[in-house]
């Protein structure tokens, strides 16, 4: 069984994600997300603390969309008569729910993490799968 990737799909959901990531965590509820995490909202980040937090959060973008492009091609494989629509659809369920759900669960009971920053969080990864799978469904 061999999927077939769109790698330029691919880094344009990566590009689309980060830019998501941004206004997520800055204008949209970066307030409340650093509230809740302790962060001082008015502390400058030093430069390479920056850097590094970009990188890797690029690098996570990265993946995600390539989870995205992988699972829907897998699902496409099984599910031959529906629309890609319906496929893309079931990739983000079945990632949101059966990876990160549990995740984010896990970090609210074991970490004493709120409940609203699990809403943040879970906003979040639906927003960026959804827009992950959008991306690939446009671009293919």
């Amino acid at each position: 069984m061999i999927i077939e990737l769109n790698y330029l799909a691919i880094v344009i959901a990566t590009i689309a994600n980060f830019f998501v990531c941004y206004l997520w965590y800055n204008p949209l509820f970066g307030k409340s997300w650093a509230t809740e995490l302790g962060f001082q909202t008015n502390e400058r980040i030093p430069t390479p603390n920056l850097l590094k937090a970009l990188g890797l959060t690029l690098l996570s973008c990265l993946f995600i969309s390539s989870l995205m492009a992988v699972a829907h091609g897998l699902l496409g494989q099984f599910v031959q008569h529906s629309s890609s629509g319906k496929i893309a659809i079931s990739a983000i369920c079945l990632i949101f729910v059966g990876l990160v759900v549990p995740m984010l669960l896990q970090g609210t009971a074991w970490e004493k993490r709120s409940w609203k920053l699990f809403s943040i969080h879970a906003g979040y990864y639906l927003t960026i799968l959804t827009v992950a799978a959008a991306t690939l469904l446009i671009v293919s």
